[in-house]
C-alpha cells in the first residue's frame, strides 16, 4: 500500500455525495469523543444534510486520495473566527491532521484576529491540541444538560513553533 501525501480543499455542499462524507466522518468521530466525554447528546452526532447544508458554516477537508479523513469548519464573524468542528477519522488520529488543519485555518482566514473554539473539558486530547499550537483557555461555561465545556482562543500572529 502506498501513502499518500494528505491535501486540503475547501468542501463545497451543493454536492450531495461531499454533505454524505461530511456526516459519515463526523458521526464516526464524534461517536468516539461520546465515549471519552462519557456524554452522547453532541449535537454533529444528530446532523442531517439538511442542518450541515443551513450551517452557515465553512467547511474543509484534508483528504488521502480521494477519501475525506478531516475536517474543519469555521464561522467568520468580524475578525473573529469560530471552529465549529474538527474532526478526524478514528483510523488516521495521532498523524497531526488535526493540527494541519487548524494551521490551515489561520493562513486561509489572514484577516482573522482571534479565534476562538471550545470543547468538552473531559477531551483531553482535544485540550492538549489546542494547547500545543497556542490556544489559551479564556474561559468555562455548562450546557443547560451538565456538560462542562472549555473555551479557547488564539491570536494568530502568536503561532509557536511544533
Amino acid at each position: 500500500m502506498s501513502r499518500l501525501d494528505p491535501t486540503i480543499q475547501k468542501i463545497e455542499l451543493n454536492d450531495e455525495t461531499s454533505i454524505v462524507y461530511i456526516l459519515t466522518l463526523q458521526k464516526l468521530s464524534y461517536a468516539r469523543e461520546a465515549k471519552i466525554i462519557g456524554y452522547s447528546n453532541i449535537p454533529p452526532l444528530f446532523d442531517t444534510q439538511q442542518t450541515i447544508r443551513q450551517s452557515n458554516e465553512q467547511f474543509t477537508g484534508l483528504y488521502l486520495g480521494n477519501e475525506l479523513v478531516g475536517l474543519i469548519s469555521t464561522r467568520l464573524a468580524g475578525r473573529e473566527l469560530e471552529i465549529c468542528r474538527l474532526v478526524v477519522h478514528p483510523r488516521h488520529m495521532g498523524r497531526n491532521y488535526a493540527t494541519r488543519l487548524l494551521y490551515h485555518i489561520e493562513v486561509a482566514q489572514p484577516q482573522a484576529e482571534r479565534i476562538i473554539v471550545s470543547t468538552a473539558e473531559k477531551n483531553h486530547p482535544a485540550l492538549a491540541l489546542y494547547k500545543k499550537i497556542g490556544y489559551k483557555q479564556s474561559g468555562k461555561r455548562v450546557t443547560s444538560d451538565g456538560l462542562e465545556l472549555v473555551m479557547l482562543e488564539k491570536i494568530p500572529s502568536e503561532r509557536p513553533a511544533i
